[in-house]
C-alpha cells in the first residue's frame, strides 16, 4: 500500500514538473516572438495592408501599398514590412519592378549551436511571401509560396526551393554556420542571397528572408520531417 501511494505521489509530482516545464517553455517561446498566437494563427501567412493606389489590367498590376505580413510558426515569427511602388503578376506573383522600401525581421526561439542534430537528413516544409496579391478572385488575397528544403546535417549542408511566387527561387546549397546557413539565391534572371536559422530545441523549424537587388524580399519558414538516418 505504502508502494502504492508512494508511486502514485511520483506520478503527480512528474506531472507538475512536466507541466511547469511545458508552460516555460511556452513563456519562452512566446516572449522570443513578442506576437500573440491568439492574433496571429500558428501555420497562417496574415496580412495587414492598404493600397494608396492600384491600377489592375488582366493579370498585371501596378500600386503603392504599405503592409506588415506576419508568417507564424510554432517557435518562430517571418515580420516583413513593405512600403512604395510595386508592379507584378497578379496570378503567378512574379514581380516586374520593386521599389518598396522593405524589412523582413525573423524572431523566435533560435536553436543552440549543440543542439542542431549531427547526423542524417530530413527536409523542412512551409510557406513564403513576398507582398503580392491575388486579385483575379472575388477577395483576394495574399499570395502564398511554397518552401522546400533540405538539410543534410551529417554534411552539415542545406538547399532548397520556393515556388508560387513566379519563377522557382533556388536557394543553393550553403554550409551550416553558427545557428543557420547562407548563400546565393536565383530566380530567372535575378541573382541575391539568403540566410535562415534553425529554431526549437530540436531545429524543429527554419525561418528566413531571400534578399534581391540589396533589399529584403521574400520570407520563408518551415517545419522539419523526421529525421532520416
Amino acid at each position: 500500500m505504502k508502494e502504492s501511494n508512494a508511486a502514485q505521489a511520483q506520478n503527480v509530482l512528474d506531472s507538475i514538473v512536466a507541466h511547469y516545464a511545458q508552460t516555460k517553455l511556452e513563456q519562452e517561446i512566446a516572449q522570443a516572438k513578442g506576437i500573440s498566437d491568439n492574433i496571429y494563427p500558428v501555420g497562417a501567412i496574415t496580412a495587414n495592408t492598404r493600397a494608396s493606389s492600384s491600377s489592375t489590367r488582366n493579370a498585371f498590376t501596378q500600386e503603392s501599398r504599405i503592409q506588415t505580413v506576419v508568417y507564424n510558426q510554432p517557435y518562430s515569427v517571418v515580420l516583413g514590412n513593405y512600403s512604395g511602388d510595386l508592379s507584378y503578376n497578379n496570378q503567378t506573383g512574379a514581380i516586374f519592378t520593386d521599389e518598396r522600401d522593405s524589412n523582413i525581421a525573423i524572431r523566435g526561439l533560435k536553436t543552440t549551436t549543440d543542439a542542431i542534430p549531427m547526423l542524417g537528413n530530413a527536409t523542412y516544409k512551409g510557406k513564403a511571401f513576398n507582398g503580392t496579391y491575388n486579385t483575379s478572385f472575388y477577395g483576394g488575397g495574399l499570395i502564398e509560396g511554397v518552401l522546400s528544403y533540405d538539410v543534410n546535417f551529417t554534411d552539415r549542408t542545406g538547399s532548397g526551393s520556393i515556388t508560387g511566387l513566379g519563377d522557382t527561387v533556388n536557394l543553393q546549397q550553403g554550409t551550416i554556420s553558427g545557428t543557420g546557413i547562407s548563400s546565393t539565391a536565383q530566380q530567372g534572371f535575378r541573382n541575391g542571397n539568403y540566410l535562415l536559422d534553425f529554431y526549437g530545441k530540436k531545429a524543429e523549424e527554419i525561418a528566413g528572408k531571400v534578399i534581391f537587388d540589396g533589399k529584403d524580399t521574400i520570407g520563408f519558414g518551415g517545419t522539419r520531417g523526421e529525421i532520416s538516418k
